[in-house]
């Protein structure tokens, strides 16, 4: 904040400079109206972008006010007043320069003071399968079985080999 405000401070010595370099002196010509109002605007943008917060936009990116500042002196008459030109000159360096220590001031700051953003993780996601239906087999016996011992046939019985009943000795 104290930071800030010298920058509106500096920016208010540079509106003055600027009202009275646009007077008439002796020493030389004064700021043409139409440079002293591009130089005017340039100041209200960076007021405003040093409040916004975006002090970087002022002195880097693609339409910093260090450009078109530096331009328009450059391009003033060659029968403006050297002070004149020369404090002007100073006064928006100085300006830039206080807009840079508000910008690296700021990061510093933020990077001491601001706890580290919430890490994102992911959930696994869960997928579900429909139950399946499980049949078990009959449980199968693994003693085997004992054979069953033929029977015996009965006397006078067929044997099943046609000859039915007993065979009576040879020689009777």
């Amino acid at each position: 904040m104290r930071k800030r405000n010298h920058i509106l401070a500096a920016t208010g010595c540079a509106l003055a400079l600027l009202a009275a370099g646009c007077g008439s002196d002796n020493e030389g010509k004064p700021i043409p109206r139409g440079s002293a109002q591009v130089l005017d605007n340039q100041l209200q943008s960076i007021r405003s972008r040093v409040n916004a917060g975006a002090c970087r936009d002022v002195t880097d990116g693609s339409d910093p006010n260090t450009t078109v500042v530096q331009n328009t002196i450059d391009r003033l008459p060659s029968n403006v007043d050297k002070d004149v030109r020369d404090a002007l000159e100073e006064s928006f360096q100085n300006l830039f320069r206080l807009v840079r220590d508000q910008c690296e001031n700021t990061k510093t700051e933020k990077t001491t003071t601001e706890p580290p953003p919430p890490t994102v993780t992911e959930t696994p996601t869960v997928t579900q399968t429909a139950p399946t239906e499980t049949t078990t087999a009959p449980p199968t016996n693994t003693t085997p079985k004992k054979p069953k011992k033929p029977k015996k046939p009965k006397e006078g019985a067929s044997n099943g080999l046609g000859g039915g009943g007993l065979a009576a000795p040879e020689g009777d």
